[in-house]
């Protein structure tokens, strides 16, 4: 079934780069982390002794609690760098967990543990992990054990979308039980997949005009990283069970988030929502929190993985150079205290900043779970031959025919644009050499062999190179590079726009109270882009003002940037809008966002904003909420619909948006109903702005 497959860590090693240094400091800072501190919680539960000190934050707290992601990191550092250390801790990891699980197999760190599906799945891959890396004889007997708990006591009311209440992402669930069932063949977890399988999400992904809308009929939202995740148990339903269904279902997911979710940098999420289209352009204009990345990151190495392995196609690797290089591979390493960068990245308009998040959140176990998986993103392999999936210094050992392959793989990429490959062979072999072809090329692919060009064969985003190969032969590829300025929506408008080189995120450093780039200034700084040293470009506004960009994974957590550049363009914030009745000026800090959230609300019932604008079409920006009532929409004085920002948490953006109108002047006004949907717990309406589109 499978087209590739990847090396799953045998063979291949990272090689001196910015990537393996990340790989490195994660190790340093996880190799000093007490096992005592992770086992505390639970020991505690049992009244056992408990030495050590406490974690602190979400994994302290008992709510998410994310020991199985810790098996993993261990068991993954190991598979990546065999550094023994990593296997000792995880052996005794999980025999002092093991020590913990009630006889009735009850496994949770708290005798009230919320989250129970969510913590479940961790432990499943934890466990797998530390059987497939490690060889912890007593790993499946434990994931048995605790799957039989899970079995008679599991919630399997599963609620769509993400509410906030109940069982929390239990549809990443089958993912991880399907791989249990592959690895021993036990129908308990194949059945108890069955129960958590998304079919209504996976319907609505194939009806793509009314997935958005299907969220809204309940008033909820889509969690963006974990309905990626989803998309993993959908593509191991694929592998078990041969329904072509659920391997187009993975398919139409990806070019969802690719094609309407994903910003510049290949990270989606504002606000750890999916959005409709508009959405991801306007909070740009209004947020900080436009994309997470280390949960939707390991996420994300997982679909593409998947979707390599199970199509062939070489396109789905392009996404993941975008996460090297812009995503995870812009995020320092998690430190010591556990905060990982960045719970939230920001890219916005004027003074984003990188971040720390949360002490000890799942995010400070994925952000090193992913710099181990960079080993396995790197080379595929099929009978014919070995295929190159990322540019990055690495060597890999493997079988060509009857032959020993190691390659080794030199480059400056991507501040350079040649990458090398040396041949080493026991003996000459037949076989094909292959290499992702990216989508962002400023012209043709160059391959030459012993310095001879030489004309590939392109096949599903390689090009390939089949021939017999010798001792000593050398490969060079040359990817030529330039300049992109890339709309955030380009269907949507024509800004606010980023630039990329290549695949690298260029932004603007923001010392000082410089005037922020506008459009027509980034047109000019386009055509007049210089390359200074490495991947730093300056260039000169129309006045004359000299303009600097580096790459986005350069810059330092706290300096100030700008990722993204645009004009108002008919914005009217909420402080120049006209109000009647009693209207709240809210300031506000939400949830694990760096900058305040302002903007105007009011329950009045009558209670109304108005504002004038200019188009043929208006949005209303606001934020979802959990206390929101109904609103009624008027333009030009005539009502066009009663309308509720309702969802289970206050982190959403909202948006409405009208259309068709006549060119010209228009009013819009929007009144507190004073009546809500019977699942609000208010009748709250709220504006951030307003927009008068054409």
């Amino acid at each position: 079934m499978r087209v590739l497959n990847s090396l799953n860590f045998r063979g291949v090693e990272l090689a001196d780069s910015p990537h393996r240094a990340q790989l490195d400091e994660v190790r340093d800072t996880f190799a000093a982390l007490s096992n005592d501190a992770l086992l505390y919680p639970f020991r505690i539960r049992r009244d056992f002794p408990a030495p050590g000190t406490p974690l602190r934050g979400w994994y302290g707290e008992g709510l998410f609690n994310n020991l199985g992601q810790f098996f993993t990191l261990y068991a993954r550092i190991y598979a990546a760098t065999g550094d023994e250390r990593f296997a000792t801790k995880a052996r005794e990891l999980l025999d002092g967990w093991a020590e913990t699980i009630d006889e009735n197999g009850y496994f949770f760190n708290a005798t009230w543990a919320g989250a129970k599906e969510y913590s479940y799945d961790k432990l499943v891959c934890g466990l797998l992990d530390l059987h497939e890396y490690v060889g912890h004889g007593d790993a499946l007997p434990i994931l048995r054990r605790i799957s039989e708990w899970m079995w008679r006591y599991g919630d399997r009311s599963r609620r769509y979308a993400w509410n906030g209440m109940g069982p929390l992402e239990w549809y990443t669930l089958p993912e991880y039980l399907l791989r249990a069932y592959t690895v021993t063949g036990d129908p308990l977890y194949r059945e108890l997949a069955d129960v958590y399988f998304y079919d209504e999400f996976y319907d609505a992904l194939l009806d793509a005009d009314n997935l958005m809308s299907r969220a809204d009929q309940v008033h909820r939202f889509y969690q963006a990283h974990s309905h990626l995740n989803t998309l993993n148990s959908a593509a191991a339903r694929y592998e078990v069970t041969g329904e072509r269904k659920f391997l187009d279902v993975v398919v139409a997911g990806y070019d969802f988030v690719r094609g309407t979710q994903t910003y510049a940098t290949g990270m989606f999420g504002p606000l750890e929502s999916f959005v409709k289209p508009g959405q991801l352009a306007e909070v740009v204009h209004s947020e900080c929190g436009h994309a997470e990345v280390s949960c939707p990151s390991w996420a994300m190495m997982r679909l593409v993985r998947h979707l390599i392995e199970l199509t062939g196609e070489a396109r789905y690797g392009d996404w993941m150079e975008l996460n090297i290089y812009n995503g995870i591979g812009a995020a320092p390493p998690t430190r010591a205290d556990g905060r990982a960068n960045q719970y939230f990245a920001d890219y916005g308009l004027d003074g984003a900043r990188k971040t720390w998040g949360l002490e000890w959140s799942c995010c400070s176990a994925t952000n090193p779970i992913n710099m181990a998986e960079y080993v396995n993103q790197i080379y595929y392999t099929s009978p014919d031959g070995l295929y190159v999936c990322l540019y990055l210094p690495s060597r890999v050992t493997c079988r060509m025919g009857d032959a020993e392959l190691r390659l080794t793989q030199r480059t400056a990429f991507p501040a350079g644009e040649n990458v090398e490959f040396d041949v080493a062979l026991d003996k000459p072999a037949g076989g094909a050499l292959a290499f992702r072809i990216p989508g962002w090329l400023a012209g043709p692919a160059v391959l030459t062999v012993n310095g001879n060009p030489v004309q590939p064969l392109f096949r599903d985003g390689w090009a390939v190179l089949d021939r017999v190969w010798h001792d000593g032969d050398l490969v060079m590829l040359t990817l030529p590079m330039c300049l992109d300025v890339l709309p955030v929506e380009p269907d949507y408008d024509a800004g606010p726009v980023a630039l990329r080189y290549g695949p690298v995120v260029l932004v603007e450093p923001r010392p000082g109270d410089s005037p922020r780039l506008g459009l027509g200034d980034v047109a000019a700084v386009a055509s007049s882009l210089s390359r200074t040293t490495g991947l730093s470009f300056t260039g000169t506004t129309a006045d004359g003002r000299a303009v600097g960009l580096v790459p986005y994974f350069a810059v330092e957590p706290d300096v100030p940037y700008a990722m993204h550049f645009d004009d108002e363009r008919g914005r009217v914030p909420y402080q120049d809008l006209e109000y009647d009745g009693p209207w709240e000026q809210v300031d506000a800090q939400v949830f694990t966002l760096t900058r305040r959230r302002t903007y105007a609300a009011s329950e009045a019932p009558g209670a109304y904003f108005r504002a004038e604008f200019e188009g043929t079409g208006v949005l209303w920006a606001g934020y979802r909420s959990p206390i929101a009532g109904f609103a009624d929409v008027f333009i030009d004085g005539s009502f066009v619909e009663r309308v509720t920002q309702l969802a289970g948490s206050e982190l959403p953006a909202f948006l409405w948006r009208a259309n068709g109108l006549p060119p010209g002047r228009h009013e819009l006004k929007v009144v507190v109903a004073g009546e809500a949907p019977d699942t609000s717990r208010g009748v709250q309406v709220n504006v951030k702005h307003i927009r008068g589109v054409s």
